[in-house]
């Protein structure tokens, strides 16, 4: 592609993207990747410590489009008429929904001459570092997740350590498929040559996947997420969580974004009652009752249960007692209901994290996470055999929720939960109030559901 003509005088308007400083710097290149495929010019600079991409090219209003932060614009079709306000998403921007720092500024003439166009994707530097029996790296990349499961499926072994106040990191003993497998995935160990004190070995995990019988589009992206990390997963229907016995076959169980209503009783869905047509009897209704209480008994036996978004709802009900409510509801959201006094149908907010709790291990303390349907939880006091731990919440004014996006009723969310987790008898629960991992879009957050998963295993 041939370079734009740079102007010798003026101050170019770029978006820089810089390399140090990245919590996952494959996350960073991976949006100048996206930038590349989209037909953007993109430049590394002459120090090679930042990629400039100026608006001053073709696809300079795609390019704010994608990395800016979204308003939406406040149209009112008739006077003293309310907005019109968004059916859907409303916030896309690229480095907030993959964690990547970037920044809009003036860059000198001179800088941005002196800069080369990229041609490829300047991967960071990946393999091992010296030699040694252990070989380790910090554990705040996505990317890790799928090397951990890639070398326990090779039969080596993986352990995570975590100093106080620091990011957790993760070691695995020298293996002959570590270094390939390190190279391939863009990251760099560096070899030790015993394991720290208080190191946890991990173990496989099986994971299972529920599949409703009413289609759940969650599911899917769900899977392919575990699948692209490699994460053994299996998908479980109705009839397998009725039947029980989950802990035979299963360390985690996922619930996807779905309502109460598809996964208790197996009506409503995506389109409403009816929608697709009807059935056969075999795959008509939910986990009923007896799913319940099999879920129940998986979680008292030692499992660990995920919820997605709306799942959380079969979670809050009385059948699992836990001192936790959805501040909105009934037990069946739906996205953008306007009884709730609250619409954001997909946008980006603040949320904060505990980086200190196995959920938020490697995670900043503060993240856009996305927001599209009325969900948010409060807690009270746990009691017999129940833990409960907030692992995320909103601020504590609505001034500061909306980061991009739209947000009507930001101040319902006011200091809310947004993760909670609990221990319960042998086991775990995770609650997700909102959509972690998006059509698999929201890169800067797949890692709080790769720590719930992992968070079975230590």
């Amino acid at each position: 592609m041939a370079a734009y003509a740079v102007s010798s005088a003026d101050p170019a308007v770029c978006w820089r993207i810089t390399l140090e400083g990245q919590r996952d710097p494959i996350e960073a290149a991976r949006l100048v990747a996206l930038l590349l495929d989209h037909g953007v010019e993109v430049r590394l600079a002459a120090d090679k410590k930042s990629f400039l991409v100026a608006t001053a090219q073709p696809y300079g209003r795609f390019v704010d489009e994608m990395m800016g932060i979204q308003r939406y614009p406040e149209v009112h079709p008739a006077a003293g008429s309310g907005i019109l306000e968004p059916y859907d998403v409303a916030a896309w921007s690229l480095p907030l929904m993959m964690g990547v720092r970037a920044e809009r500024a003036k860059v000198s003439a001179g800088e941005l001459a002196g800069s080369s166009v990229l041609q490829s994707v300047p991967w960071p530097a990946a393999g091992l570092a010296g030699s040694g029996k252990y070989f380790s790296v910090a554990g705040q990349q996505n990317n890790i997740f799928a090397l951990s499961n890639a070398m326990q499926k090779a039969g080596a072994d993986v352990y995570l350590a975590r100093g106080k106040g620091e990011a957790p990191a993760v070691i695995f003993a020298a293996h002959p498929d570590l270094a390939a497998s390190a190279e391939r995935l863009h990251l760099q160990l560096r070899a030790r040559a015993d394991l720290p004190e208080g190191a946890s070995k991990l173990k496989p995990l099986r994971l299972g996947l529920f599949k409703p019988y009413i289609a759940s589009l969650d599911e899917g992206w769900t899977r392919f997420i575990l699948e692209q990390y490699g994460f053994p997963t299996k998908n479980l229907d109705n009839k397998e969580v009725k039947a029980g016995n989950l802990n035979a076959a299963y360390d985690v169980i996922i619930l996807p974004d779905s309502p109460r209503n598809v996964i208790v009783e197996g009506r409503g869905g995506f389109g409403g009652e009816g929608f697709g047509g009807e059935f056969p009897p075999e795959y008509t209704g939910g986990i009923g009752k007896e799913g319940l209480k099999a879920l129940g008994e998986f979680v008292e036996n030692g499992g660990t249960l995920v919820a997605l978004a709306n799942a959380s709802s079969v979670l809050t009900g009385e059948e699992f007692n836990l001192p936790v409510r959805n501040t909105f509801a009934s037990g069946e959201a739906v996205r953008g209901a306007q009884a709730t006094g609250i619409n954001i149908p997909g946008s980006l907010l603040r949320v904060y994290v505990d980086p200190n709790h196995p959920v938020g291990y490697g995670m900043p303390g503060e993240i856009a996470a996305f927001f599209d349907a009325p969900l948010a939880f409060e807690t009270s006091p746990p009691s017999g055999d129940v833990n409960r731990s907030v692992v995320a919440w909103y601020p504590e004014s609505a001034k500061d929720i909306l980061v991009s996006g739209y947000a009507r009723g930001a101040d319902r969310l006011e200091h809310k939960a947004a993760i909670v987790a609990f221990t319960k008898g042998k086991g775990k629960i995770v609650l997700f109030g909102f959509r972690t991992q998006f059509r698999a879009q929201t890169e800067g957050t797949f890692q709080l559901l790769f720590n719930a998963i992992r968070w079975a295993g230590l």
